[in-house]
This record gives structure tokens, C-alpha cells and sequence, in this order.
């Protein structure tokens, strides 16, 4: 029996393999980091920050609001915007080679939206305010809230560059976005405005205001409809008056207007104005002066390749018109079709600029040589 060995040892790592197992997991904690910060990036540039609600900018004295509803996730505007994207798509495919032809077919093809992407800087509320102007202007002060559905970090980076930063309000940066265009960003609620000061009112009135601020949303009776945009405007507001009216002077005992806009399909738009009147004999004379405006637009779409058809009623001291507009998607070709959105390949031809000869140069005569300026010995 022969007694037992020692064991046998086991051949230990060379400080190579030492130094590959560390860099190998050195690499995969470095790689696992910049996942975890590019996660946590995209999520603080994609994130809409803190909104508040935008009905709250809506002055006390304004002359009329206007609300906007979340138009990326309705139907509607979605089938009106994939329509638009579609048409410039097959314009531009008219002279396309077949082979990037197919190409965007095939993506077309694949189910989804094509204005999935645009239709992600599409507001999710917004609210218009029209206020007496703090300038002493007879224009109306406009200003508007709005709640990006997302990138407000980024928004407010690409906003407040070089010399559009201003000044500051309560904490918030005013920027100067153009001649008479100024914003900020509350949080993530996007402020403008016409007016400078008009615009400060209204980072107050979002600051200290809340849903409670909200006005009531406008009554445009039955049948109701899930729309797009509705406003409340005073009768005596002169936008108001051209828009309703034409030329003709506002009929008499028009107390205030509401509206209403509803993108149905690509294809229809339908509307709603009411009227609301001091008297039943008021509103009368308010819906005629309705259908002769509807006749005046309908010549005038009609020759867009646009159907306006509106019908007028009276409920009492109220005058109500229902229009819609039909042909959007036949006059959106035709319109396409005008302005020249077909593909041009790139230009392969390379045409060497022509080299400019040089002038010459005018020296002067020598002394005593015949001609202009010289002279002859005698």
C-alpha cells in the first residue's frame, strides 16, 4: 500500500489572463453604465416635465379663449395628416426609380402611421387667450399656453440661445423668439405672446391659477361632437366680425359667438357657430347674416375644389349654424400637384468652373512713343 501523494497543484493564472478577465469586466461594467445613462438621459430629454393646466391663462378681461384639444391621438387629425404625408409621398414618386419606388411602398405597406413622428410635437392641450392689449394697441393681446407631449428640456435648449434670453419672471426665462413673439417655459407649460407684458400677466395667472381658473367650456348644443378646437369670442371683436360678418357691419344685439371645429376624416371638416343674441328677432337677423357669408365662402372654396355646405336654425335668442367642408382630399392633390414635389436624383455631372481670363493690365505709354499720350521729339 503505498501512502498517499500530495495533491496535485493546481497551475495558477498568469498575470496576463489576470489583467484580460479585469479589462473584460471593466469593459462590461463601462458598457452597462452607458446604458443605464443613455436610458436615463432619453428619459430626462423625452419626459414633458411638470404641466400645468393651460385653461388657466385665460385673463379675467379677456374678449375670447380658444381651446385646443390633444389633436396627435385623434383620429381626425391623425387620417388628415397620414393623407398629407401620403399625397406628397406618391407626388414625389412620379419620377422616382423603381427601386426606391418600391422601397417607400413596402414601408407604406408595413400597417403603421406615417405621421407617427410629426404628429409627436402636436400639443397635448392647448388654450388661447384674447386680452386688451397692455401697449395701448387696438389689436388684442394673444396669448397662448401649451403642453408639449414631450422634449421640453430640449425645446427650452434650442429656445434660449444666443441673444433670445431677455430677462427673467418669477423665476422663469423670458425669451424673445421673433419682432413681436416672446415665450417661456413654466416647468414644462410653453408660454407666448405678442406682448412682453402681456405675456408676464400670464406666467402669473399659470403660476397661481389652477383648473379651478378654467372658464366653462362653451355651450354649443346638440347633437354635441368631440371637438377639435372650441372658442368663446365677444360679439364687438373686430377678428370675430370679419371672420362671421365679411364686410357687412355686425348685425345689432350680437352678445358673444361660440365656435366649434371637428377634423371628421382627411376627406371632412365639420363646424358649428352660435350665435348668441339679445333677442329672437336679434338671432334672425344674425342667421341671415350667416347664410349670405356662407354663400360668399362657398363661391370662394368652390374654386378650390371645396364643398361648403351649411345649414342655419334658431333656438331661441341663439342663431345656430352646422357647415361642413368636403373634397379635402381631391383639392389636397390637385394642390400637390401644382407645386413640384417630385424626386430629383442627385446631379452626377461634374462641370468644372469656367477660369476667368485675366484682364489686362493698362500700362502707360513709354515717353516719346506715338499715340495717345506720348510725345514726339521736333
Amino acid at each position: 500500500m503505498q501512502p498517499n501523494g500530495p495533491p496535485p497543484v493546481k497551475p495558477g493564472m498568469s498575470g496576463c489572463q489576470r489583467t484580460a478577465i479585469g479589462c473584460a469586466i471593466g469593459c462590461g461594467a463601462l458598457m452597462l453604465l452607458l446604458m443605464i445613462g443613455g436610458a436615463l438621459g432619453g428619459w430626462w430629454a423625452m419626459r414633458p416635465g411638470e404641466q400645468r393646466p393651460t385653461a388657466a391663462v385665460v385673463s379675467p378681461q379677456a374678449t375670447g379663449s380658444f381651446a385646443v384639444a390633444d389633436l396627435g391621438a385623434d383620429p381626425g387629425v391623425t387620417a388628415l395628416i397620414d393623407r398629407f404625408m401620403l399625397e406628397t409621398q406618391r407626388q414625389q414618386q412620379r419620377d422616382m426609380p423603381d427601386w426606391l419606388r418600391q422601397m417607400q411602398q413596402m414601408g407604406a405597406a408595413s400597417g403603421g402611421s406615417p405621421s407617427a413622428g410629426l404628429r409627436m410635437f402636436l400639443p397635448r392641450q392647448a388654450t388661447i387667450s384674447l386680452e386688451p392689449s397692455t401697449e395701448g394697441r387696438d389689436e388684442p393681446a394673444v396669448v397662448a399656453a401649451l403642453n408639449p407631449r414631450g422634449l421640453t428640456r430640449v425645446l427650452h435648449f434650442v429656445l434660449a440661445r444666443g441673444d433670445t434670453l431677455v430677462g427673467e419672471h418669477r423665476g422663469n426665462d423670458l425669451l424673445k423668439l421673433g419682432n413681436r413673439t416672446w415665450g417661456s417655459l413654466v416647468g414644462g407649460t410653453l408660454l407666448m405672446s405678442n406682448e412682453e407684458e402681456a405675456l408676464r400677466h400670464g406666467i402669473d395667472r399659470v403660476i397661481d391659477g389652477g383648473a379651478a381658473a378654467a372658464p366653462p367650456p362653451p355651450d354649443l348644443g346638440q347633437p354635441s361632437r368631440a371637438w377639435d378646437l372650441t372658442g368663446t369670442v365677444d360679439g364687438n371683436e373686430t377678428e370675430l366680425a370679419k371672420t362671421l360678418w365679411g364686410d357687412e357691419p355686425p348685425p345689432p344685439g350680437v352678445r358673444r359667438a361660440y365656435l366649434g371645429i371637428d377634423v371628421a376624416t382627411s376627406d371632412v371638416t365639420n363646424g358649428r357657430v352660435v350665435v348668441d343674441c339679445d333677442s329672437p328677432e336679434a338671432a334672425s337677423g344674425a342667421a341671415l347674416a350667416l347664410d349670405r357669408r356662407v354663400a360668399e365662402r362657398s363661391e370662394e372654396l368652390e374654386e378650390k375644389g371645396l364643398a361648403l355646405r351649411a345649414t342655419s336654425h334658431l333656438e331661441g335668442s341663439r342663431a345656430v349654424l352646422d357647415w361642413d367642408v368636403r373634397g379635402v382630399d381631391a383639392a389636397m392633390t390637385v394642390w400637390m400637384a401644382k407645386h413640384d414635389y417630385r424626386y430629383e436624383p442627385p446631379s452626377t455631372d461634374y462641370e468644372p468652373e469656367a477660369e476667368e481670363e485675366p484682364t489686362p493690365s493698362e500700362e502707360p505709354a513709354p515717353v516719346g512713343a506715338s499715340g495717345t499720350g506720348g510725345t514726339t521729339a521736333g
